[in-house]
């Protein structure tokens, strides 16, 4: 979405049914006075140390503990999403407990020769339109990935019914 604005959708094309002109009042009093807040006392936690190194020392305090609770349950600026809720989740101290800035590359180089190994093996599937509906084990391709198909353009209007752009024909 690139944000713009036309009609009653908010930014990421998703209709606003109640009344747009106290919504877009709500939403410019959280530009203006909730996310500097936020940003102010999430940008507090690094003065002395690494925001990661802030987070975890709080984790071991109840009474640090229960304030970071308060301060993820306000929200977390966007800007500090990735890094907050990765060492929250356990991500971070298991990176580091591994110790090997190179492990994701290798897994990624792993499972795209494992892929090449099969495609190489078996022969590379041809896409949906080649599919010879003569042979049987094409045809019972084509009709499995034409009910996964049908099965998701039955649910994304289900999941995001009104979206601008979903329900646009072209869309």
């Amino acid at each position: 979405m690139d944000g713009s604005d036309d009609g009653n959708f908010d930014a990421y094309g998703f209709p606003v049914t109640e009344d747009i002109e106290a919504w877009r009042q709500a939403e410019a009093r959280h530009e203006r006075e909730v996310l500097p807040r936020q940003r102010k006392q999430w940008q507090e936690l690094s003065r002395t140390e690494d925001l990661e190194s802030s987070l975890a020392s709080m984790m071991r305090s109840r009474k640090a503990r229960e304030k970071l609770k308060a301060m993820v349950r306000d929200g977390v600026p966007a800007e500090l999403r990735p890094q907050v809720w990765a060492c929250l989740a356990g991500a971070s101290a298991k990176r580091a407990a591994i110790g090997d800035d190179t492990l994701y590359a290798r897994l990624i180089a792993t499972v795209d020769k494992q892929e090449a190994d099969e495609i190489a093996e078996r022969g590379p599937g041809p896409p949906v339109a080649c599919i010879d509906m003569t042979r049987p084990c094409d045809r019972d391709r084509r009709s499995e990935l034409m009910s996964i198909l049908e099965q998701i353009d039955k649910d994304i209007p289900r999941t995001f019914p009104g979206h601008r752009t979903i329900s646009k024909p072209d869309g």
